[in-house]
């Protein structure tokens, strides 16, 4: 009964509701989607699906509207190998020497270890697990500007494995869009893209 008269004391107040996007976030969809070696598509409010796709590549996501955004990955893997990563323009991979990274993981049974690349022609977020459920969370930096590009971000694999991760893509280049890719089965799940409110 409390929780309905504070609701209805709000409502008829005059006091101002923020909106999510005024909160600082805003659901962005994409133009477009590309899978390969699976399906995809893109909700009627901007989440994308993917199953069986050996390469998620999402186009058109990133523009001069925000200047920092943040991805929110669900899925599981088929089968062990790595997850990895490019930038996109004009829905093409771009596989120059730029990227860099270093990932600190811990898991069950050991000790945490850490790998790292760079100049590489990609980024390595992480190793996959068989049929483990993951969320991945990754933010970008001056993504859609003339400028390097930067992430931070983390990975949680069934409570078997975690990562945290650093990477920047060294190139004074505006993207548009972002290929994540398992080099071992597919994976099959959900992404959701938002732009920090400037």
């Amino acid at each position: 009964m409390g929780r309905a008269r504070d609701i209805a004391n709000v409502l008829s107040s005059s006091t101002n509701i923020a909106l999510d996007s005024e909160l600082g976030l805003s659901l962005i969809t994409p133009t477009s989607v590309s899978v390969t070696s699976g399906s995809g598509s893109i909700s009627s409010t901007g989440a994308v699906s993917f199953t069986s796709a050996s390469a998620i590549s999402l186009n058109g996501c990133f523009t001069s509207t925000y200047d920092n955004y943040q991805l929110i990955y669900k899925f599981t893997s088929t089968a062990t190998g790595a997850l990895r990563a490019r930038v996109r323009a004009n829905g093409t991979d771009v596989t120059g020497g730029n990227y860099s990274e270093m990932n600190v993981t811990t898991g069950t049974g050991s000790g945490p270890g850490r790998q790292g690349t760079l100049n590489g022609t990609e980024w390595n977020f992480m190793n996959l697990l068989t049929s483990n459920s993951l969320t991945l969370n990754l933010n970008f930096y001056d993504i859609a500007k003339a400028a390097p590009t930067s992430i931070s971000g983390f990975g949680i694999q069934q409570s078997v494995v975690s990562n945290v991760i650093g990477a920047d893509h060294s190139v004074s280049t505006a993207y548009d869009g972002f290929t994540i890719f398992a080099t071992g089965g597919t994976i099959t799940g959900t992404v959701r893209i938002y732009g920090y409110r400037n």
